[in-house]
């Protein structure tokens, strides 16, 4: 339930929420997420304008679900505290499975950039998590099944965003197929980027976004 006025483009809401479906994610990650089930629980207060809310809600998840097509990838089991504040979604200490006995606690922000662009600041301990389950190579440069144990971090804008760490390890199972033939090289280099002799790597700052994400497209 909720109560407020609209008074000239401007948002006034106290908000309750009893149990509210995920689906929308879907909508806010349409490249990412393929599938997402489970609900939150809070409240909090909704203030600004349509162009740029502003949040102030303390939250839970609850057997959320979430599946990512790219990687054949299903986590459930997503549950723990959530803050949403004008800044973004903070992640405090979220906890998921993946189907085959890994499991992981997540922490961190997924950034809202003034709505100009969703970025990730995430850090999460994996205990051998899936984190690619695909058999053939289609539109990626490699595939295979692998787990992964450690400590991750995940940061920058979702289309461009590095996944880093100083001491993962892999599941002694985990198999990595990269297909390369004179014919052709799939290359994508969207997703995988290769440091120089001297460990530099491209800058992509200069990248533009819309300036906001809520504007009409």
């Amino acid at each position: 339930a909720a109560t407020g006025f609209i008074d000239a483009g401007s948002i006034g809401l106290d908000v309750e929420l009893q149990r509210v479906d995920l689906f929308f994610f879907e909508y806010i990650f349409p490249q990412l997420l393929q599938r997402t089930d489970g609900f939150i629980t809070g409240g909090g207060r909704i203030t600004g304008d349509f162009s740029y809310p502003i949040f102030d809600m303390d939250l839970r998840f609850d057997e959320g679900l979430m599946v990512i097509p790219r990687f054949n990838l299903r986590y459930t089991d997503f549950q723990g505290p959530v803050k949403v504040d004008r800044d973004g979604i903070h992640l405090q200490d979220m906890t998921f499975r993946d189907g085959t006995g890994g499991s992981a606690t997540v922490a961190g922000s997924v950034l809202f950039n003034e709505y100009r662009f969703f970025s990730f600041d995430l850090e999460g301990d994996l205990d051998e998590v899936l984190i690619m389950n695909q058999d053939r190579a289609e539109d990626l440069p490699f595939y295979g099944q692998i787990w992964g144990s450690g400590t991750l971090s995940l940061t920058g804008p979702t289309d461009i965003a590095v996944l880093f760490s100083q001491n993962a390890v892999t599941k002694a199972s985990s198999e990595l197929f990269i297909p390369v033939t004179e014919e052709e090289f799939a290359f994508d280099e969207g997703f995988i980027v290769f440091a120089d002799s001297a460990g530099n790597i491209p800058d992509f700052s200069a990248l533009s976004y819309r300036r906001n994400l809520l504007s009409q497209r």
